[in-house]
């Protein structure tokens, strides 16, 4: 679990916090990350709620047939991700439509929404969950994959991603 241990200037914890978006959320407010006005703050937590939505839609089975068959069927027209993916990729078109042309999911800059929708994008299309392509966005959602790309360019983000890349290869390196 992640954890978040906030302490007083003399030292003494006043807070630990271990859910993923509570701490998205409190960074982002500390850091301008969650959007310029109230609107834009239900719509990032529109979009970040929608985020978790993606990946505990995915259904499991421990039969691995019926698995495959409520995955594809999760992915097919009709299916409760491809509903997801369709919002998503309405609020992408509807913030474009409002004037909104560099590309992010909520207003004209990186929002906490979009670090987190990334993610979790990434994460249905990795490969970790079996039965779901991971060309999925790429071959049905370019727009979305798009997207993803965009958020993997802002220069903070490129620089984060090649730190943890490093720091999660020591810790492999460390464990050997």
């Amino acid at each position: 679990l992640p954890e978040l241990v906030i302490y007083a200037k003399d030292g003494k914890q006043l807070l630990k916090v271990y859910q993923a978006r509570s701490i998205l959320r409190y960074i982002g407010g500390l850091s301008g990350l969650n959007g310029d006005n109230a609107m834009e703050r239900l719509r990032v937590d529109e979009i970040l709620d929608t985020a978790d939505d993606i990946i505990v839609t995915i259904p499991n089975d421990k039969d691995a047939a019926k698995k495959k068959e409520l995955r594809e069927a999760s992915i097919a027209k009709d299916g409760k991700l491809t509903q997801i993916l369709n919002l998503l990729l309405a609020r992408l078109q509807e913030n474009e439509a409002a004037g909104n042309k560099n590309g992010f999911i909520v207003g004209d800059k990186l929002t906490i929404a979009d670090t987190g929708l990334s993610s979790s994008l990434k994460h249905l299309t990795s490969g970790f969950f079996d039965h779901i392509p991971q060309d999925l966005l790429s071959k049905d959602y370019p727009a979305l994959q798009k997207y993803v790309n965009t958020v993997d360019n802002v220069d903070s983000i490129k620089k984060f991603n090649t730190a943890f890349g490093q720091r999660m290869q020591d810790f492999k390196d460390d464990a050997k």
